[in-house]
């Protein structure tokens, strides 16, 4: 099954509205290290972070922020491979959760082989990144 992403559904109403308040990015990797360098990148680039561990606290904080518009995520930066649940299917529950307004989410793993490529599109994710060098 092929989920709309935000390249098809954008969840801004006024794209001007987004430039009034400052970047909420939400990162998701059972890595610290990890973590720590994608909030140091977004802090420097003027965003607030949250983070979460794993991708069952991704869907549970996304689910949560969107009650709000001025608590709303702008992005999310997603592992795949993490304990509890993997960011493939925290993508998909994102996606087809009940009232969740649509959010970038953008794979970042060390993974990238085509298997991989279609599997985050399939999920819902937007963009992939890959860490390797």
């Amino acid at each position: 099954m092929e989920r709309t992403t935000v390249s098809e559904k954008s969840n801004l109403k006024d794209p001007a509205e987004s430039f009034k308040r400052q970047r909420r990015v939400l990162i998701v990797d059972d890595d610290p290290l990890i973590q720590l360098a994608m909030k140091s990148m977004a802090t420097k680039l003027g965003c607030m972070v949250e983070k979460a561990e794993n991708g069952k606290a991704a869907v549970e904080l996304v689910r949560d922020r969107n009650k709000k518009a001025e608590t709303r995520f702008d992005l999310v930066l997603m592992d795949v491979n993490m304990p509890v649940m993997n960011g493939y299917e925290a993508s998909e529950k994102i996606r087809d959760g009940p009232g969740i307004i649509p959010v970038p989410i953008i794979c970042v793993s060390a993974q990238d082989c085509e298997v991989h490529r279609d599997r985050c599109r399939q999920a819902g994710m937007d963009k992939i990144r890959t860490t390797r060098s």
